[in-house]
């Protein structure tokens, strides 16, 4: 028995025989559209939990700045440093201020600690000056409330009357 031959003459030279012709295999348009159509559902889907796990981190990034102030202040007014009483001052725009003095108002300008925080962060402290102060030495303060918002989320730092900051 003679195996066919993949190669078969014609007038003008060798062709391929039907064995190796191609039938109309491949992709329908509306195959293809049907799948860029799930991955842009999917890239979108992952844009959007993207973006709201950035602003979550930056939110709690924030929190945590602030709360490290407040004890960094603490510890200062404590430890005596500079020999005057240490606070955070939440009012500038954009920024946590750590300062030394006995209000934001008093304070030594040349020793202004500013750190940046998010733009769109909302801070409101229950003190209607917008600082916390911590007396020197003993680190006491006036009891209250420092709230952080981004509009989707809410934190608050909790101080009381010896100091102590809970967040």
């Amino acid at each position: 028995m003679k195996l066919p031959s993949t190669l078969t003459r014609n007038k003008i030279g060798f062709t391929r025989s039907h064995f190796l012709k191609k039938s109309g295999a491949g992709f329908t348009l509306i195959e293809i559209l049907v799948v860029m159509s799930v991955i842009t559902l999917l890239a979108a889907v992952t844009m959007i939990a993207g973006i709201d796990t950035y602003q979550r981190y930056l939110f709690r990034a924030d929190l945590s700045t602030a709360g490290a102030l407040l004890q960094k202040a603490r510890g200062s007014s404590v430890s005596n440093i500079g020999e005057t009483s240490h606070g955070v001052y939440f009012g500038t725009q954009g920024a946590f201020v750590l300062f030394r003095g006995n209000s934001w108002v008093l304070r030594n300008a040349a020793y202004d600690f500013s750190v940046p925080i998010g733009r769109s962060l909302i801070v409101t402290p229950s003190n209607p000056t917008q600082d916390v102060v911590f007396t020197q030495l003993s680190g006491e303060t006036s009891a209250g409330n420092v709230t952080l918002s981004d509009g989707a989320r809410i934190a608050v730092i909790t101080l009381n009357n010896e100091g102590a900051i809970n967040w």
